[in-house]
């Protein structure tokens, strides 16, 4: 009896280093598809870099704000969008899309213009741009207005 299990048991043998083969072959896959997926997606947002701009805002009366693109790179107007705590009069605004040309596109020398409901108080001016494809934003430009 003693020599069938020795005999059962050398049968077997084999086994185990087989079942931990396919088990580090299978971890590998698995660990394989982890990695590729986080690298897919962190290069996918690596595209959607910022666009490199130089803004200058102006206050040239105490209820309207002046904003110029003067250098970098064009921008598609509706990926602009000017943020304030302010109340903003939309009806007496060239906004960046009013002022784009044909091309849609916010380019070096193009201004925006915003007209607030009552006088600048020292609220924050925000130029955002918002990426197309992941609605991710980003602040370009911020500024204080005078009191």
């Amino acid at each position: 009896m003693l020599r069938m299990v020795l005999v059962l048991d050398e049968d077997y043998r084999g086994i185990s280093p087989v079942i931990g083969v396919i088990l580090m072959v299978a971890i590998t896959v698995i660990l394989a598809a982890i990695v590729g997926t986080f690298v897919l997606t962190l290069s996918s947002q690596l595209d959607e870099t910022p666009p490199q701009v130089r803004f200058t805002i102006e206050f040239p009366a105490s209820d309207t704000l002046t904003i110029m693109h003067r250098s970098g790179d064009s921008i598609p107007a509706a990926q602009l969008n000017v943020v304030t705590e302010a109340p903003l009069d939309p009806t007496a605004s060239v906004t960046f899309i009013d002022a784009a040309g044909e091309d849609n596109l916010i380019t070096a020398g193009e201004r925006a213009m915003y007209q607030r409901k009552g006088k600048w108080e020292g609220e924050y001016i925000r130029i955002i741009w918002k990426t197309s494809e992941t609605g991710r934003s980003t602040t370009l430009t911020e500024i204080a207005a005078p009191h």
